[in-house]
């Protein structure tokens, strides 16, 4: 059975094929540490017998918290509890990696006072709330925001490090020419819309080369 036989991540391999996929929990203190409830849940998942566990979303700015107990990783305070998760993951022969994300103009400013910021102004059909364009200096702060958020799940002891450029939030804003109306160069062509996501890619590259990085993408 093709499910049980070995597979590769990077330079990893796999004991079979089987990958959990990352999903909230809502594990975590209200202020994003992670919680001996958090351990154990990724601990069980991993005595089961699957292969890599990709951890839930976590938020590489607090101007960017989904909810009120989301796992989060912008700050070094962080870092000692994803490492006791990542301790429990590895005791049974399972990899993990770490989901990286930025909701962007899928942000609600009724959870936490979150501001929706993203490519070009808009207004989320689901909240009504208006979205702020980002200027140029933020693009670059929030890169290097998931710069510094990667290397801190290194330092954790994280397998590997995957961006999420899917499912509607702040990459994929940027992609799509719906959302995208950008005139500098992070909108208009596909090059440009592009851009955001791939000097990301770049900037973590650059400064964990030895990490494996997944880049997720909505089809």
């Amino acid at each position: 059975m093709l499910l049980a036989q070995p597979g590769r991540i990077g330079r990893f391999t796999l004991k079979n094929r089987v990958v959990m996929a990352p999903m909230g929990t809502n594990y975590s203190t209200t202020d994003g540490l992670s919680t001996e409830r958090d351990k154990m849940y990724y601990a069980e998942r991993a005595r089961g017998g699957v292969a890599a566990i990709m951890t839930e979303a976590m938020v590489v700015t607090e101007h960017a918290r989904p909810h009120h107990n989301s796992l989060c990783v912008y700050h070094d305070r962080f870092i000692p509890g994803l490492a006791r998760i990542v301790d429990a993951i590895h005791r049974h022969d399972c990899h993990v990696f770490g989901q990286l994300n930025h909701r962007g103009g899928l942000l609600r400013r009724s959870v936490l006072g979150m501001e929706p910021v993203g490519p070009s102004a808009w207004h989320n059909p689901n909240t009504g709330d208006a979205v702020r364009p980002l200027a140029l200096n933020e693009i670059e702060e929030i890169q290097r925001l998931f710069v510094q958020a990667a290397r801190r799940l290194a330092q954790a002891g994280y397998d590997g490090v995957e961006i999420h450029a899917g499912n509607g939030y702040l990459f994929q804003q940027f992609l799509t020419p719906r959302i995208n109306k950008r005139t500098d160069r992070y909108g208009g062509s596909l090059d440009n819309r592009m851009r955001f996501l791939l000097e990301t890619v770049e900037r973590v590259r650059a400064d964990l080369p030895a990490t494996v990085l997944i880049v997720r993408l909505s089809c």
